[in-house]
């Protein structure tokens, strides 16, 4: 009976059992929320209503829900979501070398640290583009390719600020975020700002660079060398960009600093679900359709990234030292 009775009892708000808990968690998000912080809310939950007992159990019961995570298909390839979770976990078990202290002390502190580093990650953004939009300037034309929500944030803040600019989209294929980006802004923004909305052909970007004063990106993921992984097609873009002198811009929350040395297109993940239908069902049954999803930019091809780190605004050369910090160093003591 007692045993039916918890089976019976609903799931916290927030903690997953399975990959269709995750599942369902990611459609409610309705992608207003990015998986890391997504990710940092849930394991943040199963600590607040942990019943463990020892250090090591509750531990586990962390692990667990971030194995569920990162094994449930389609999500696990994501870089931003390894690499949150890696951070959250790496930071609530410092507690471990910190000396002795009776298990509900330990516990609190977790917990209190969860609860500091989801809040880090959930204002994340809102820093990003704060560092993002002076560099907006008034009347220049800002080409933006794949879909970036601290983006979103720091063109907004220009349009409600009636800042005159000129925004364009590449559509991004094949899965069109760069237009669903578009869609998103010019909803937000409604009738009223100074902005011009475009949006070109991935094909058109080399013959309407000479026109743009600032490319701008967001990423998937910042890495060891500088350089950062995102949505294919950023790296050709950025190397017409450098071609033709324009600066580019990074937009990257911290927990997208991941500890990862691409040094080919190769060692860059791929989704697993990237296939371009449209292609495959206009080139028939005898031509294969490569299609990828992620590409890798390197250092030299990036002008400034902007964080929500300590220093802000930085160079690619810069990372590889943030990194070490935000891996090694406490974000606070408690």
């Amino acid at each position: 009976f007692f045993s039916a009775l918890v089976a019976l009892q609903p799931v916290f708000r927030g903690m997953i059992e399975n990959a269709e808990d995750f599942r369902r968690k990611v459609e409610e998000a309705g992608g207003e929320t990015s998986l890391a912080v997504l990710a940092c809310d849930i394991i943040t939950q199963c600590l607040r209503h942990s019943r463990a007992t020892t250090y090591q159990e509750l531990i586990d019961q962390v692990e667990k829900n971030i194995n569920i995570m990162m094994e449930t298909p389609g999500y696990g390839y994501r870089i931003a979501l390894q690499a949150g979770c890696e951070l959250y976990k790496r930071y609530i078990s410092r507690i471990a070398h910190e000396g002795q202290r009776d298990f509900e002390e330990i516990k609190r502190v977790i917990l209190k640290r969860g609860e500091y580093f989801y809040s880090k990650c959930d204002s994340s953004r809102q820093e990003v583009a704060d560092k993002l939009y002076p560099f907006l300037q008034p009347n220049s034309t800002i080409l933006i390719h794949g879909l970036s929500r601290a983006v979103i944030t720091a063109i907004v803040r220009a349009a409600k600020k009636n800042r005159q600019l000129r925004i364009i989209f590449t559509e991004s294929l094949p899965d069109r975020k760069g237009l669903e980006m578009a869609k998103i802004i010019e909803r937000e923004i409604g009738q009223e700002h100074e902005l011009a909305l475009s949006v070109i052909r991935d094909s058109n970007v080399a013959a309407i660079m000479s026109e743009v004063d600032v490319v701008l990106f967001g990423a998937e993921g910042v890495v060891e060398t500088g350089g950062i992984i995102n949505t294919i097609g950023t790296y050709q873009i950025a190397l017409v960009a450098k071609a033709l002198g324009k600066p580019v811009y990074v937009a990257a929350e911290s927990y997208k600093f991941v500890r990862h040395y691409p040094l080919v297109q190769s060692d860059v993940q791929q989704p697993p679900d990237i296939a371009d239908e449209q292609l495959q069902a206009d080139a028939g049954e005898g031509l294969e359709v490569i299609s990828r999803g992620l590409d890798y930019t390197p250092p030299e091809y990036i002008t400034y990234l902007f964080t929500d780190l300590k220093q802000g605004i930085l160079s690619p050369s810069a990372v590889s030292d943030e990194l070490i910090k935000l891996y090694h160093e406490p974000l606070l003591t408690l």
